[in-house]
């Protein structure tokens, strides 16, 4: 296998995510996006062709081998590669949104835009 190959490998694991898990409808591979990478593993987004929902699937490369797990979700492809670079939370600040979340006039919007 050459570097260049080596480097879309994911793309072979995408036989296994081949249905959309809400109308059945046939994920188009050239529709998989790669919005991460970090050593064996790759972050892919397919959005259906036919329902529009969204699916974020994790492809592990394990020697000869490849692996993936997925889910369905509300991300774009911009907003999952926008939140994967965001900075982790702390600790404090689930701690600070929890306490909010307690209160009956919390606002979410508000307390997003103030960070």
């Amino acid at each position: 296998m050459t570097p260049a190959n080596k480097s879309e490998r994911w793309r072979e694991a995408l036989k296994f995510i081949s249905a959309c898990p809400i109308c059945r409808g046939r994920y188009e591979p050239s529709a998989a996006r790669l919005f991460a990478k970090k050593d064996n593993a790759s972050l892919i987004h397919l959005t259906c062709s036919g329902c529009q929902s969204n699916f974020i699937a994790m492809i592990l490369e394990m020697g000869p081998a490849i692996s993936s797990i997925g889910m369905v979700s509300e991300l774009s492809f911009a907003d999952a590669a926008r939140l994967h670079r965001a900075e982790p939370f702390s600790m404090d600040e689930a701690l600070e949104v929890i306490e909010k979340f307690k209160k009956e006039d919390f606002n979410l919007s508000e307390f997003i835009n103030s960070k």
